[in-house]
């Protein structure tokens, strides 16, 4: 029995988090930059107290955005003066709507839905559909920050009917994109792929080349989730490449954090742990406070799970103050179980307790099923190490008809493995039987499905150091000694198909030991529950850990 940590939940939210941000407004472009500013900024000064002029602001306002929100904010402003003194009514509900993304980036949120509702009621009375949808959109952002997804998910889909009817691509592929972010952090993960993918078509008859990657990015984290390790690696390689193009940094840190996700589900946490740190440099110095958030919960777990629990734990601790103050319920959430997890480590269970309660209730706040069926897991094994058995119970019989609900197996297969265990301490030899033996159907089923993903690794991490090795490799080559390495190629292929053959026998071997490894344990616990019958020695069935 061993607590189960957050680790798919938080790679759940990490991209989110990721992928909504920039798509605040209805026109995305490459970040700006500062002589951009500059020159912008030049013109605005000569500009007469015009409609330009205001235009202007409320152009510098958004561009500003990335580089320094605070500025940004102040020349929204100005924006909103000008405009109610020359009576220019869309340059008005335009400062609004920046001043609000901005704030939104400085995570004022309340400060950013009073911005955006002022610009609603312009841009209704305006009749400025476009306006509308655009300002739509970002209010769903504000409520998606809040975890509200509920709420967000119905503007986003406001935005999405307005823009249908007056054909505005590029913003209905933003809709798109953010609700498919909801469809993926609620585990819906059929529905994400056809949002993404609609979303990717509209980018790329747009030659939005910015969101096209970010999309492709979504995809991937998409397929990494279901354990499609090839597809996924294959569209954040699309992604990166289009990011190296645009020399955008903060899609690089959010490719490296993607790809570090699946080199800890291959089995490389160092390799995962120093693609980490690269993005957390990248996003102190944007100034990014939920993406810094993120990254050190994913270092916190690497941490823990190399047993080095005081630099998990002062990992955790400084994402947990950033969520706090950006108000991240999902975050919050999933650090303070992942910190409730280090107490049990140290066999602190009381604190454990409380502290996984304080997550069960921000994840019942946010209506995130598969992180309460999680908590409600960790409280039931806590207090089954307590010998609470009849409040554990409770626990796990709940836990199962939520991961019946989200389809989480291996939460599920914990469960019958718990349940039994307490039924058979508890006496009750039939119970504790079915359990087991669902739990072992259930085991069957996902090792299968594990040979399976061994395979995929394993594949993963050959063609992923392969790619990364050629990468770097062709980085320094002239065209000459590009034609020499051709000379190489069939080597490798040969070598390639060596390692399959490889790994094909491997896959027979572990099937064969998979195979009698579920007998052999199913015989023994039937002659375990015969035994036990005959001697009556309760605590003595089924004692697992």
């Amino acid at each position: 029995m061993a607590i189960t940590n957050h680790l798919a939940n938080l790679k759940a939210w990490i991209t989110l988090s990721v992928a909504f941000m920039p798509l605040l407004i209805f026109s995305q472009t490459k970040n700006p930059t500062l002589n951009k500013i500059d020159s912008l900024k030049n013109l605005a000064n000569k500009e007469k107290q015009d409609t330009s002029r205001v235009n202007l602001f409320n152009t510098i306002s958004y561009e500003l955005r990335r580089v320094s929100p605070e500025e940004g904010l102040q020349l929204a402003e100005k924006a909103i003066e000008l405009s109610k003194k020359i009576g220019y009514k869309k340059g008005e509900a335009e400062g609004n709507r920046f001043g609000g993304i901005n704030l939104y980036r400085l995570s004022q949120y309340d400060s950013a839905l009073l911005y955006y509702t002022r610009a609603e009621n312009l841009f209704v009375e305006l009749k400025d559909e476009r306006g509308l949808a655009a300002n739509y959109n970002n209010i769903g952002n504000i409520h998606l920050g809040r975890s509200n997804l509920p709420e967000a998910l119905q503007y986003y889909q406001k935005a999405i009917a307005i823009n249908e009817k007056i054909e505005n691509q590029i913003e209905l592929a933003n809709n798109l994109t953010n609700v498919g972010n909801i469809y993926f952090n609620t585990s819906r993960f059929s529905e994400a792929l056809e949002s993404y993918n609609r979303a990717r078509l509209l980018y790329g008859r747009t030659s939005n080349r910015y969101s096209e990657a970010l999309t492709l990015g979504n995809i991937g984290s998409v397929y990494s989730s279901l354990g499609d390790y090839l597809n996924a690696l294959e569209n954040l390689q699309l992604s990166l490449k289009i990011y190296d193009s645009l020399g955008d940094r903060s899609g690089k840190a959010d490719n490296l954090v993607r790809i570090a996700h699946i080199l800890e589900d291959i089995g490389e946490p160092d390799s995962a742990y120093v693609r980490y740190q690269k993005s957390l440099a990248i996003w102190e110095e944007l100034g990014e406070k939920r993406e810094q958030a993120s990254v050190l919960n994913g270092l916190g777990i690497i941490e823990m799970d190399r047993s080095n629990l005081e630099k998990a734990l002062e990992y955790f601790n400084r994402s947990k103050s950033i969520y706090e103050q950006i108000e991240s319920v999902e975050g919050l959430a999933a650090t303070w179980s992942n910190i409730a997890t280090i107490y049990y480590k140290r066999n602190q269970l009381n604190v454990a307790m409380e502290t996984q309660q304080k997550a069960l209730r921000l994840y019942e706040e946010a209506g995130m099923k598969r992180g309460q069926g999680i908590v409600q897991l960790n409280i039931g094994e806590i207090l089954m190490r307590q010998s609470n058995y009849q409040d554990a119970l409770s626990h796990f019989i709940l836990v199962l008809d939520i991961s019946e609900e989200t389809g989480d197996k291996s939460t599920q297969m914990t469960a019958f493995n718990n349940l039994s265990t307490l039924y058979a301490a508890l006496g009750n030899h039939k119970k504790a039987y079915d359990y087991q033996t669902k739990a072992i159907a259930l085991e069957k089923e996902i090792a299968g499905a594990e040979i399976t993903k061994q395979v995929n690794r394993k594949m993963i991490s050959y063609e992923f150091e392969l790619k990364e090795k050629e990468y770097q490799y062709q980085q320094k080559l002239t065209e000459s000694e590009l034609q020499k390495q051709q000379l190489f190629a069939d080597q490798r292929s040969l070598q390639r198909n060596i390692l399959i053959v490889g790994i094909l026998l491997l896959v027979i071997v572990a099937a064969v030991i998979s195979r009698n490894y579920i007998k052999q344990k199913h015989l023994n616990s039937l002659l375990g529950i015969e035994r036990d019958k005959s001697e009556k020695l309760l605590l003595n069935i089924y004692l697992r850990k």
